[in-house]
């Protein structure tokens, strides 16, 4: 029979049986209510529970040293805790990193009931495994062998599925590369170790280890700019867009302008056109939000995109048909009328009518032709079935 092991994790101890009727976890659970009496605590069922499973459930107390105890067909858990010394507004519980906000002497009280319960449990014939705060490779290696017991022995003898290993580039990662992760707005650098499915640890020369997903992770040579201070540019642009709302909503035209000539593509730039989110009984035209996100009415809550950037995928930016098309920047912004007061939160700005004149002239100024005619909807427009 499979031996039970005692688990110590932060100030939780637990222990488990594979098989649902195990009578050595009736018999732990039993023990352990009865040790805790003698040794002064006062054991109670937890009235806070449902009346029908509150036999499993105790709220034990000793001082300021409390303790949760959950008993079930095949698992044991008992939870110190206290309510001195607190982060969670619902009490010391359900704060993490129990054992490191613990007061000092009840600090030291729970380790000396840890210890006897181990004892206990050991006269019954359990093994007893501690916490123990591992780093770097050794925190790998112990992580690495728990999954493997518990998905297959040999799962980091093969090599990962191609999926769960391709970079932020495309490119494939290995065992042991070296790799390099934005935190912070730095780069990091680290040696990379298969997890699970597409997540990576990277061991930093610190001895610290990150979990990554492989999405996040790049070799030396895919990195053109490495030095100095290093700025997502996708993060940044959502961020430059978000204070721009903040902006117009406060009618700060300084402000306005300011960020405006950040967000100016130097080829003039254009705007996503959405046919498929227009119907026609929409006043607004809808247009694409920044960085291929969000669709939105008003021009100061939309994306401003560079022409090189959408002709790179025309038949992402501008497909036509019922999908989408992009126009050149200046020509929206010249059809523009403002929205009226209180059709949207916070102040009226500049949006495309949706009627015939206005997608006349959208049309007419696509950046490129899109592959299918487009069939924009709007009041008095051929529908669809009509015109097949």
């Amino acid at each position: 029979m499979k031996p039970i092991i005692l688990k110590e994790h932060d100030t939780n101890l637990s222990l488990w049986a594979d098989a649902q009727d195990d009578a050595r976890v009736s018999h732990a659970a039993r023990a352990l209510l009865a040790h805790l009496r003698a040794r002064g605590f006062t054991v109670e069922h937890d009235m806070t529970v449902s009346e029908c499973i509150r036999e499993n459930y105790h709220e034990a107390r000793k001082g300021d040293l409390q303790a949760h105890v959950e008993t079930w067909e095949r698992t044991v858990k008992i939870e110190f805790y206290q309510n001195v010394v607190f982060k969670n507004r619902h009490g010391g519980r359900y704060d993490f990193d129990k054992r490191a906000r613990m007061p000092y002497l009840i600090g030291k009280q729970y380790e000396l009931e840890r210890d006897k319960i181990a004892v206990m449990f050991a006269g019954c014939g359990y093994l007893f495994q501690r916490d123990i705060k591992r780093t770097g490779m050794d925190y790998i290696t112990h992580r690495r062998a728990e999954l493997s017991d518990f998905h297959h022995r040999d799962m980091y003898d093969e090599s990962p599925p191609a999926s769960n290993s391709k970079s932020a580039t495309g490119a494939t990662i290995a065992h042991r590369d070296t790799v390099y992760f934005v935190d912070g707005g730095r780069w990091k650098r680290g040696v990379a170790y298969h997890n699970i499915n597409n997540m990576w640890r990277v061991l930093l020369p610190c001895g610290s280890v990150r979990n990554l997903s492989c999405r996040e992770l790049r070799h030396r040579s895919d990195i053109v700019e490495f030095t100095g201070r290093h700025f997502d540019s996708h993060a940044r642009l959502k961020a430059v867009y978000r204070a721009m709302e903040r902006a117009v909503d406060a009618a700060d035209l300084r402000k306005i302008a300011s960020l405006r000539d950040q967000l100016m593509p130097a080829d003039g730039g254009a705007y996503v056109i959405s046919l498929h989110h227009t119907q026609r009984k929409n006043r607004y035209i809808t247009v694409w939000g920044p960085c291929d996100a969000g669709y939105y009415a008003r021009l100061t809550h939309a994306g401003k995109y560079s022409v090189s950037h959408v002709l790179k995928s025309p038949g992402y930016y501008n497909s036509g048909g019922t999908g989408n098309i992009a126009v050149d920047a200046e020509t929206v912004e010249r059809l523009a009328t403002l929205t009226r007061p209180g059709e949207y939160d916070g102040a009226p700005g500049p949006a495309l009518r949706n009627t015939a004149t206005v997608w006349k002239a959208l049309l007419a100024n696509v950046v490129s032709p899109p592959a299918t005619e487009p069939q924009p909807e709007y009041r008095g427009a051929p529908r669809l079935k009509e015109a097949a």
